[in-house]
């Protein structure tokens, strides 16, 4: 058994919770797995004070996300209920908030973070 202590703030994204768009089948599986990797991890390390959160983040506007098209870009920022595509500066106050000292007993969560609203996103409404 690992003991210690630390934080460890897994960077996920929301297709792990479900396809949004073709062509993500890899990145949503691999994401889907570190959010399984903070349960399990949180389950063995409990004990001492190692916390492991995730996050799943939606678009954040990064040089990735810059090559979706504008009509797209739209649909997508109309889903989110800020209303608007995430800045890395965004996503920054709830990796600081996992961080700090006081937040020792979130351990083994998921925080979803400018993630699409599912019952209103449509894939096919984009094209």
């Amino acid at each position: 058994m690992i003991s210690g202590f630390g934080k460890v703030i897994v960077i996920s994204s929301g297709v792990a919770w479900e396809p949004d768009a073709p062509g993500l089948a890899a990145h949503g599986v691999s994401k889907a797995a570190m959010d399984a990797y903070t349960r399990y991890a949180t389950f063995e390390l409990a004990p001492g004070a190692v916390a492991i959160n995730s996050l799943q983040l939606g678009m954040v506007e990064t040089a990735g996300s810059s090559v979706v098209p504008a009509p797209e870009r739209s649909v997508l920022a109309a889903a989110i209920p800020a209303g608007h595509i995430a800045t890395p500066e965004d996503t920054v106050g709830v990796v600081a908030r996992l961080a700090q000292p006081g937040s020792g007993w979130i351990k083994g969560t998921t925080v979803l973070v400018a993630v699409l609203s599912c019952t209103e996103h449509d894939p096919d409404e984009a094209s």
